[in-house]
């Protein structure tokens, strides 16, 4: 039998049959277990849960593991028996009220129409003027600077109906690129492009009155936003906007409530990513919106503070996972979460030394300094300025681990 995903909503018979810590009897999370055939993992699931006196409400989205998924998810499906699923991530509450509604889909949900655009990031794409020139296709910077450069690295609105030659340009972009978004709306292209105009800059609190450039077409900013926004900041983004979609990649996170069969980890390949996009909705009824300026309050930009801090977790994790492989998934995660803590009471805290302490504790252990007189002197040298103190700690890495290559 071949093991199976799936996305599924499952309620407790009674307070003690929950296996988690949320104060609901219903959840919705992702359990893996063998079977043949999709049905068989249905009933194979609805049997063993019921055995624990779990109800499956529903399975929402299911696909096998194969060799094509993340190696996290592969490796722990190899050691799932059919007695019982095996969760594989979060719970979440699944009678919790989101602003946004997120499925995944792929590119053939999306094929070039009318209403099809894309917001492309020049920044993420170098020479994207030249390439929008060459397509044929109706485009627009969201900036109205006369500066060819700022133009050059700012957001880009184009058109790609049927026929579109740049679509096929955007649907072949690396997903770690991040280069930009797609979007349904019926809005003619000046009309659209007032619209979005409007969220290129966002005020948000202690920031002074001057507002800050918001990077709503990077896919990993549009997923912390519907994460993030208040159900009426949303809808004033999505008003004239039917769905948006973000590509997928090993450092986008996905909300946990999001409909995907398979989870998005940092140890995911770029190709395995390259299929698959996140789909945004605006859940109905949102309460009256301001109009003028995106203002975030105090709770939504709190929220995407967090979002940032795990983001940066999530790609020091990958980083380790290519620099030290073969060592366990949750080490690669664990050292990501308390290297950032480590290295800031050194008053390191740039990304830089933070990636240099992480490498240190993948390479000499947790707390290492507190075994290691060496470490602990030049950790402790406050003649040194942050930059110095890791640079000493590279190559004191260098010098005591010789037959490792330690790059900064």
């Amino acid at each position: 039998m071949t093991p199976w995903i799936g996305y599924v909503e499952i309620k407790a018979r009674t307070p003690a049959a929950r296996f988690w810590a949320l104060k609901t009897d219903t959840v919705a999370g992702r359990l893996v277990m063998p079977a043949d055939h999709l049905d068989g993992f249905g009933q194979s699931l609805t049997k063993s849960l019921s055995d624990r006196k779990l109800d499956l409400v529903t399975l929402i989205a299911a696909t096998p593991v194969t060799e094509g998924c993340s190696p996290e998810l592969v490796d722990a499906a190899a050691d799932v028996d059919d007695s019982a699923p095996q969760l594989f991530g979060r719970l979440c509450d699944a009678r919790l009220k989101t602003a946004a509604r997120i499925r995944e889909v792929s590119h053939d949900a999306i094929p070039p129409s009318d209403t099809l655009w894309a917001v492309l990031d020049g920044v993420a794409w170098p020479g994207l003027p030249q390439v929008l020139a060459a397509s044929g296709d109706s485009y627009s910077s969201l900036y109205t600077s006369t500066d060819t450069g700022t133009l050059a690295s700012g957001p880009w609105l184009v058109h790609l109906p049927e026929g579109s030659k740049m679509y096929d340009t955007i649907i072949a972009q690396d997903p770690t690129r991040h280069t930009g978004i797609f979007l349904h709306s019926a809005l003619p292209l000046a009309e659209l492009k007032r619209h979005l105009r409007r969220f290129t800059m966002a005020n948000i609190p202690d920031g002074g009155t001057a507002p800050v450039y918001f990077r709503f077409y990077d896919p990993r900013v549009l997923l912390d936003m519907a994460a993030a926004l208040d159900h009426a900041n949303l809808a004033r983004f999505m008003e004239p906007i039917s769905a948006c979609y973000a590509q997928i990649s090993p450092m986008t996170l996905v909300p946990d409530y999001a409909h995907a069969a398979l989870p998005v980890t940092p140890f995911d390949s770029e190709d395995s990513c390259r299929p698959r996009l996140a789909c945004i909705t605006c859940a109905p009824d949102p309460p009256p919106f301001k109009s003028g300026a995106l203002q975030m309050s105090g709770a939504e930009y709190g929220r995407f503070q967090k979002l940032h801090k795990r983001k940066s977790q999530r790609s020091l994790a990958r980083k380790l996972s290519l620099e030290f492989p073969g060592r366990d998934w949750v080490d690669y995660r664990t050292v990501s979460r308390s290297a950032p803590d480590a290295a800031r009471q050194f008053g390191l805290t740039s990304v830089k030394q933070v990636s240099v302490m992480a490498r240190a504790i993948m390479m000499r252990g947790p707390a290492f300094w507190e075994s290691d007189a060496d470490a602990a002197a030049l950790l402790a040298r406050t003649d040194q300025r942050a930059w110095q103190k890791k640079n000493a700690l590279l190559q004191w890495l260098v010098d005591t681990h010789p037959a490792n290559e330690v790059n900064e």
